[in-house]
């Protein structure tokens, strides 16, 4: 195996530093004639874009805080309801990488109004859950769900980079961030107040005392007799309570999205006239030379570690 020196390795080190200055330096170009200014309306984005976040992850996390309730409101088992989370997670795996270049070439509006618009068809799949037994609309509504949640955890930096200078940027950021983990935990406090919990109880079928109106009037001799014949079974009183207030919910939820996208159409600017900073101006490397870039560096480093 051939050793270089040590005189060498700085060498290749130094060129190779060389060249990413360089690519660098032609790729990113601020306009230095244009002064920065900032907007008020940068506030407006800001709010609008963490309330956003907000509700994006607090629809996401809708099934957890209800789950013995929708375990028993529609006969689902633990399984169903796990898969129904983890496919919102496999969601955002994949589509991080599309929408991520969709925000970073688009704009922010209309990154925000792509994933408002998938969690707005992704409810109204919800809406469809008490209309058949299967569970693919909730499936399927929590998998669009997940893509549209991809700009909450994505779309924070650039937001920032867009509307804010550099001297408010972080402070921009951790409120737009703080939002996506708030909408974790409202969803932990406003769910269990919409839809109730099981109540359990007894109910006896074989033995009926039927009263001159024709009315079903179970007496205690009844009930023993029952309880004697193993015919009493527990059941949950309110299932039918139970579907109301969830689709009642998953109503809500629904109109609060189409809100979202209707507001981030029309009122929500995509960047200021003038940036706020130099560097918001600049022009960004392509995605596609950052990636065969980084290829073709880690082919460098691992021939020369063969070497």
């Amino acid at each position: 195996m051939r050793v270089l020196s040590p005189k060498y390795q700085i060498y290749i080190e130094i060129s190779n530093f060389s060249k990413i200055v360089r690519l660098v330096m032609e790729e990113v170009k601020p306009l230095l004639h244009v002064k920065p200014r900032t907007y008020v309306r940068r506030w407006w984005v800001l709010c609008y874009f963490s309330l956003a976040c907000m509700f994006t992850t607090c629809s996401w996390n809708s099934w957890g805080p209800i789950t013995e309730s929708v375990k028993y409101g529609f006969g689902w088992g633990d399984s169903v309801i796990a898969d129904i989370l983890n496919i919102g997670r496999l969601a955002m795996f994949l589509c991080i990488i599309p929408l991520s270049y969709l925000l970073d070439t688009k704009g922010i509006r209309h990154g925000m109004v792509t994933s408002n618009a998938l969690l707005l068809v992704g409810y109204v799949l919800r809406c469809l859950i008490n209309q058949t037994t299967s569970t693919w609309p909730a499936l399927l509504g929590q998998f669009m769900i997940g893509c549209g949640n991809v700009i909450g955890y994505s779309g924070p930096s650039a937001m920032s980079v867009v509307w804010f200078p550099h001297n408010e940027r972080a402070t921009a950021t951790s409120i737009a961030v703080m939002s996506t983990y708030i909408g974790l935990g409202v969803a932990y406090v406003i769910n269990p107040l919409l839809v109730s919990t099981p109540i359990f109880g007894q109910e006896a079928t074989p033995y009926r005392n039927v009263s001159h109106r024709g009315r079903i009037n179970y007496t205690d001799h009844d009930l023993s007799l029952a309880a004697n014949n193993g015919s009493i079974s527990n059941v949950v009183l309110n299932k039918n309570t139970i579907q109301e207030e969830t689709m009642t919910l998953m109503y809500i939820e629904t109109g609060i999205t189409a809100v979202f996208v209707l507001v981030g159409i029309v009122l929500v600017p995509n960047a200021p006239p003038t940036p706020p900073s130099h560097s918001a101006n600049a022009a960004r490397m392509a995605y596609t030379k950052v990636f065969l870039h980084l290829i073709r560096k880690k082919l460098d480093g691992l021939g020369l570690l063969v070497s």
